[in-house]
């Protein structure tokens, strides 16, 4: 089975964010910059708005955005199947797992195949951050990475309440990274900000933080926050992961967005949590960007 027929047989049988996850892996770059952040993003749209749809709406709905897969599948035929050759991937894949860990047990070296969960927020009241280009170049790195079989990369842009909950829950994702505004930050009560359920922006507090990672101990290793002032938020969901990186100040877009290059480019060769937080923080410097005292790893 070519990587066509895989990504097909995902969305005949109604797996439509394992498809686009795959489409992203092996898609040419013009596809990214053009498509993939739009076609991931309505997909997080549709699942929001999906518990106020009826059936019938929501099966348009998803008939639509597969029609489009499909045609951008159709359009990138030849460099899909061109840059499978190059990858010499196969495609008779069992869904990856994630092995239990605690804590106690944990390892600072990200386990075999490890869920990425990249969530951002940038509401509509809040100043314009540039998280889709954060988005793809991490995608990118990875990509490039010797080790790029070993993740999975999946994306929620512009998540509320509800989606953080629901896909922390669904993925069991290994590694969390929020990219977005720190309440300080945008002028609001202390925390992380994401979109409300009535499109205003509202914020996730350390207590609340705290809380969603406990549920989430047994799978996750390291949570990234890469936003203003995310420190404290970062101290609380220490309590129970072991590995969280929050910013002890205001940290410039550009910075945030080469400290996760040089995080996961270190990630994508097999080094520690700790060898991929100094390959941040030096990124930042060799860049000749200001912050590089600001990211803090707990």
């Amino acid at each position: 089975m070519n990587v066509i027929q895989y990504i097909k047989t995902l969305l005949a049988n109604g797996e439509i964010q394992p498809a686009i996850q795959k489409m992203n892996e092996v898609a040419p770059s013009t596809y990214q910059e053009n498509e993939a952040i739009d076609i991931a993003f309505r997909f997080s749209m549709l699942m929001q708005s999906s518990s106020s749809m009826d059936t019938d709406k929501l099966h348009r709905e998803k008939s639509h955005l597969v029609s489009r897969i499909n045609e951008v599948l159709e359009r990138m035929k030849d460099q899909l199947l061109q840059n499978e050759e190059i990858m010499g991937q196969q495609y008779a894949f069992t869904p990856p797992t994630n092995t239990p860990t605690t804590a106690d047990n944990a390892s600072d070296t990200p386990s075999q195949v490890s869920k990425i969960l990249f969530m951002s927020a940038n509401p509509a009241e809040t100043t314009v951050l540039r998280l889709s280009n954060e988005m793809r170049e991490i995608q990118n790195t990875l990509k490039k990475s010797r080790n790029r079989d070993d993740f999975q990369f999946i994306m929620e842009p512009q998540v509320n309440n509800s989606i953080i909950r629901q896909r922390i829950k669904e993925e069991r994702p290994e590694i969390v990274h929020f990219s977005g505004h720190g309440g300080a930050d945008a002028g609001l009560a202390e925390g992380i900000v994401v979109n409300g359920s009535n499109g205003n922006p509202v914020v996730l507090t350390s207590n609340a933080l705290g809380r969603l990672f406990e549920m989430a101990k047994e799978y996750v290793q390291c949570v990234v926050l890469n936003s203003c002032y995310s420190n404290a938020q970062a101290e609380a969901i220490k309590q129970h992961i072991p590995h969280v990186i929050g910013m002890s100040d205001a940290i410039e877009d550009t910075s945030a967005r080469m400290f996760s290059v040089g995080f996961y480019e270190a990630l994508g060769v097999g080094e520690s949590y700790t060898e991929a937080f100094n390959s941040g923080t030096l990124a930042i410097e060799m860049e000749g960007l200001p912050g590089a005292d600001i990211p803090v790893l707990l």
